[in-house]
């Protein structure tokens, strides 16, 4: 299997984290974070983020609403999707 470690409760402290402030790529691909862990993500800030490589990640509609709604998504010139659980 390709499926990386970090779940749900993982983005989501990669989102509150104070110390990423700065960051402006982030791969998570692989990791099946689900809607949550993308809510999570998304709550937390990542000021500077302009590329999600998200693939395999399964957020569904529940987390890419999320993502919008936190108003990452206008920030971001790169966002990489694939299998994003849409059917």
């Amino acid at each position: 299997s390709h499926e990386a470690g970090i779940g749900p409760a993982g983005a989501s402290a990669l989102g509150r984290s104070r110390r990423l402030g700065s960051l402006s790529a982030l791969s998570l691909s692989w990791n099946r974070i689900g809607p949550e862990g993308m809510a999570g993500l998304c709550a937390g800030g990542l000021p500077r983020l302009e590329c999600l490589e998200a693939d395999w990640m399964n957020p569904g509609a529940r987390g890419l609403d999320a993502l919008v709604a936190s108003g990452m998504a206008s920030r971001l010139r790169l966002l990489h999707l694939h299998d994003s659980g849409l059917g």
